[in-house]
């Protein structure tokens, strides 16, 4: 499923938070987005997922504005996880992953489908929670409450998930458990995954893609190997830095001092 920005134009107010961005997701692949502090990447984010309707600019899905979708239909070709959600009381696991069923159901029809129970099954097994299913949300660790999570927008069964800073929060296990998963669920079902990222090393071990915000536009898109060079560090973050290849061909990057 494609998904295209045009000329995104975004405001809060009187600031402007995006201008003139363009930028072209790759199907199937995961693309993080990076950028300094409050250089518009969750804004990207909530507007090529529909999220935001106050922009200027097009956001294309299939070729197709994506506000040209009614909420249910869209609901089912996009699933969006931002950066805090809040966990009803009292609620199980299992609960809360059936909750990403919403976008197929109705007034007139409530009850659970087989095809509602196999996604939550699904979901609970792509995000190693199965086992957790009869457990409150509120009792489970921080890395358990973001598979959670996870599982509960991958029941509704998107061709793009959306990521805001899935990690933040957690413990380096538990990061990169999550980021495992994220790895698993786009290498067995080649869904498109856009997420948000502050670790650059993890952004480069984990994404096929990085797009680069910065002073309101894209700044850059490319591999991680193309993007990731010192200058680029030097540009956007002012950051020194030793950049090499890692024992799995990847590339990581080494911060030495602040320019």
């Amino acid at each position: 499923m494609s998904l295209e920005v045009k000329g995104l134009y975004v405001t809060i107010g009187d600031k402007i938070i995006l201008e003139n961005a363009d930028v072209t997701f790759s199907d199937g692949k995961i693309t993080s987005v990076i950028g300094p502090n409050g250089a518009g990447k969750s804004t990207l984010l909530r507007a090529a997922s529909g999220i935001n309707e106050k922009i200027k600019g097009q956001v294309l899905l299939d070729g197709r504005d994506i506000h040209s979708y009614s909420r249910p239909s869209l609901a089912k070709k996009i699933a969006v996880l931002p950066q805090s959600s809040v966990t009803p009381s009292d609620i199980t696991v299992e609960q809360l992953v059936d909750y990403g069923r919403f976008p197929y159901r109705s007034w007139l029809k409530k009850s659970d489908s087989k095809e509602d129970r196999e996604a939550v099954e699904w979901a609970m097994e792509a995000t190693r929670i199965n086992l957790l299913r009869k457990r409150q949300v509120s009792s489970l660790s921080g890395g358990e409450r973001q598979r959670a999570w996870i599982a509960m927008a991958l029941a509704q069964k998107p061709e793009i998930l959306f990521l805001d800073e899935p990690t933040t929060y957690l413990d380096i296990a538990h990061q990169l458990e999550v980021l495992e998963i994220i790895r698993s669920i786009n290498k067995e079902w080649g869904m498109t995954i856009i997420m948000v990222m502050h670790d650059l090393n993890q952004a480069a071990r984990y994404s096929h893609e990085l797009v680069v915000v910065k002073d309101k536009s894209i700044y850059q898109q490319g591999s991680p190997d193309k993007v990731l060079t010192k200058k680029f560090l030097a540009d956007v973050f002012r950051v020194r830095a030793e950049v090499f290849t890692g024992p799995d061909g990847g590339i990581i990057f080494n911060p030495v001092s602040v320019y």
